[in-house]
């Protein structure tokens, strides 16, 4: 008996390994999982990704949503680089203090709400239009991901 439990446990693990190691192809990849590669270890140690290249991730997304020109895109781009570098200062200095004040957080969310103005200003009617109906899906699907089951009775 004690055999057989272990066998089972065994060919258990290998089974499992296996599917680790090779991922079938019907499995959908998620862009949002940690890097697995020896450059996306190193930029998780260096504090994640460059300033760059979380610019260039923030404009992408923006582009896929309303289509930017290449006018917008580089506007669009300069604005999202300013901002990541200020944010990436203020949380360094942060970790210097062993936690963000009040006031950082402040600061963060003014100079976001700014930024996000002055790319408004960039965008045509109809790609305010695509940006809202994007925004208002990525909410609906937030709430809904992160939603209770069951409503859980207001305690008294």
């Amino acid at each position: 008996m004690m055999t057989l439990a272990s066998l089972v446990l065994v060919c258990g693990t290998i089974i499992a390994q296996d599917s680790k190691v090779a991922p079938s192809s019907a499995t959908p990849t998620s862009t949002s999982a940690r890097p697995r590669s020896a450059e996306g270890m190193e930029n998780r140690q260096k504090g994640g990704p460059s300033a760059e290249v979380r610019a260039k991730q923030a404009t992408e997304e923006l582009n896929t949503k309303v289509s930017l020109t290449k006018e917008q895109y580089e506007k669009v781009y300069a604005i999202k680089l300013a901002e990541v570098k200020q944010r990436m200062e203020l949380k360094s200095t942060a970790a210097v203090k062993e936690e963000m004040s009040d006031a950082d957080r402040a600061k963060m969310q003014e100079a976001r709400k700014a930024n996000q103005e002055k790319i408004k200003a960039l965008l045509t009617p109809d790609q305010l239009e695509k940006l809202k109906v994007a925004n208002k899906a990525k909410k609906a699907e937030n709430n809904a991901k992160f939603k209770p089951a069951t409503a859980q009775p207001a305690a008294k």
